[in-house]
Formats: C-alpha cells, sequence, structure tokens
C-alpha cells in the first residue's frame, strides 16, 4: 500500500495573533463609548410611552452611535483576524 505522507500542522503555529495595547484601548474605548449608548437607548424605549421631540432626538443619537460602535467593533476584530 503506498501511503502519501502529509504534512503535520501543529495547531498553535496555524494562527497566533498578538493583541497590541493599540488595540486593547481602541477596543476598550469603543465599547465604553457603545454599551451606554445601548443601555440609554434601551431604557428610554421601555420607560417613555408617548416620547418628546427631545427624547426623539436622543434616541436617534444613541441609535447611531450604537450602529457605529458595533460597525467599529467588526471593522476592529475583522482587520486583526486578517
Amino acid at each position: 500500500m503506498n501511503s502519501v505522507s502529509m504534512p503535520q500542522i501543529d495547531a498553535l503555529e496555524v494562527s497566533a495573533k498578538t493583541v497590541t495595547p493599540v488595540f486593547k484601548y481602541a477596543f476598550l474605548g469603543i465599547l465604553a463609548v457603545t454599551m451606554p449608548a445601548l443601555a440609554v437607548y434601551i431604557l428610554l424605549v421601555v420607560l417613555q410611552d408617548h416620547p418628546s421631540e427631545g427624547t426623539k432626538d436622543v434616541l436617534e443619537l444613541c441609535n447611531w452611535i450604537v450602529k457605529s460602535g458595533f460597525g467599529a467593533l467588526l471593522g476592529l476584530i475583522g482587520g486583526k483576524a486578517a
């Protein structure tokens, strides 16, 4: 029986990306802005039956911050994985 030997790949060698302090600070900074905005958005939606115009403006702002924040987090993670 002829067997072809396949090269062995060590699982630890495949991808060992290091996380730099700059990445950590950027990630945590974006998270520090996104999570409170999400909390404020959820609280306003739950607690306000008939929001005023000012509350609607705050909701739009929080919505924009949350969308941008999650997009930035995904971009950071995707850039680190590449």
